[in-house]
């Protein structure tokens, strides 16, 4: 099992999807900000990283693939945990999820990608739009209110265990440093 990772701190929400190397796309946890959540509302971090920790002593997880943006401490917290060969930064760039978006879409319509049924990764997906790059075609929100945090994590996911099954020792991630 690969585990995609997408953080936000407070007016977004927050993901952690897997992905088996034969393309099941799966939800760990979604946090997602309440419609009436408090003024000073934030992710409970401690419940993201309790979630992480229950994945890893539940599956066989390889890889988990984060996007460090607003939690690198976290992140360099999970790699000593964890193990920096497991723990892996996978920045939210338009040059690497170009290609992991297409080769996401494309794996879909051949049905290389099925999921579990989550109604809000199904939810995350559906709210996402496309853009065009110069990298390939990457989802974006369309609207601010609209999350697509767990379709971010899941493009992560997939991508890293597509690449994991095809080749283990090829990261398409940098260590944490």
């Amino acid at each position: 099992v690969v585990l995609g990772f997408d953080g936000s701190k407070s007016w977004d929400s927050t993901a952690l999807i897997g992905a088996t190397l034969d393309g099941l796309v799966f939800e760990v946890g979604v946090w997602e900000r309440p419609v009436d959540a408090p003024p000073g509302w934030h992710v409970p971090r401690s419940e993201v990283d309790a979630a992480l920790d229950r994945a890893i002593g539940t599956y066989d997880v390889r890889r988990v693939a984060c996007d460090p943006s607003l939690w690198s401490t976290e992140v360099e917290d999970w790699a000593t945990r964890y193990g920096e060969d497991i723990v892996l930064e996978f920045p939210n760039s338009n040059a690497r999820m170009g290609p992991a978006c297409q080769r996401f879409y494309a794996a879909t319509l051949e049905g290389a990608v099925r999921h579990d049924g989550s109604a809000t990764l199904e939810r995350h997906i559906r709210n996402a739009a496309t853009k065009d790059t110069r990298y390939g075609v990457t989802i974006v929100k369309q609207q601010y209110t609209r999350k697509i945090d767990a379709a971010i994590a899941a493009v992560m996911a997939y991508e890293s265990a597509r690449t994991l099954a095809e080749d283990p020792d090829t990261p398409v991630m940098v260590a944490v440093v």
